[in-house]
């Protein structure tokens, strides 16, 4: 059922994609740190730069500082986050804040990896530098992730979906963003990995959506 889900979900990316008619590129750099504890919690900290306008106007930065348990073995943890974002609007930059609680699911057969997050997330905007009819804006978001080991090799190669549900919006609580990514993990030792990612983003039932593309390379440093 897993796979049938996911193979749906690809095939729904791709038919978007294919209808839209205006892109744009951009590329993501970041880095981040986990450190793990015998009890079962995991923290984390993640700092996220990403430009846009084919790469050559930063759009914002994002630091997040987060957490993870583990409820039942490796299958089912809850988790939370918060993310300071400096973020560009139109010719300047304002702050917002982010809070996130989630759960998740995830299941090892063989080499293959699946995973599935639903999360909570609400958005805080600066209304000293703009006028927001929601604030905060709340969503629910899914994410569906598959995910491969090579076998005997530091490297695991996947794709994920991910889907952004409107929960307070005064007028549709519809689904106005997608995200699919395409990515691969080497990892240098049992501390240090690197992965590269193609994301696109695609924003739906909005008028004027917004189609990126994002290359980007995260740096992890694992110290369990």
């Amino acid at each position: 059922m897993i796979k049938i889900r996911i193979l749906s979900i690809f095939l729904l990316v791709s038919s978007i994609g294919l209808h839209a008619q205006s892109w744009n590129f951009g590329s993501i750099a970041g880095a981040e740190g986990e450190h793990a504890f015998h009890s079962g919690i995991k923290i984390f900290i993640e700092e996220e730069l990403r430009w846009t306008c084919s790469s050559f106007q930063l759009d914002r930065s994002k630091t997040t500082l987060g957490f993870d348990y583990k409820l039942w073995g490796k299958s089912l943890k809850i988790g939370g986050n918060i993310d300071y974002i400096f973020k560009k609007k139109w010719d300047y930059f304002e702050n917002r804040y982010r809070v996130q609680c989630n759960l998740s699911f995830s299941h090892k057969n063989g080499q293959f990896h699946f995973q599935n997050r639903v999360g909570v997330l609400a958005s805080f905007y600066d209304e000293n530098r703009g006028d927001y009819s929601l604030n905060p804006e709340i969503y629910l978001r899914e994410k569906v992730k598959m995910e491969y080991a090579v076998f005997h090799k530091p490297i695991k190669f996947g794709f994920n979906f991910e889907f952004f549900l409107r929960l307070n919006n005064r007028q549709d609580n519809i689904i106005d963003e997608l995200r699919s990514e395409l990515f691969l993990d080497y990892r240098f030792s049992k501390i240090h990995a690197i992965t590269l990612f193609v994301r696109l983003d695609n924003e739906v039932q909005v008028a004027e959506p917004e189609n990126i593309i994002f290359l980007g390379v995260v740096y992890h440093y694992k110290n369990n």
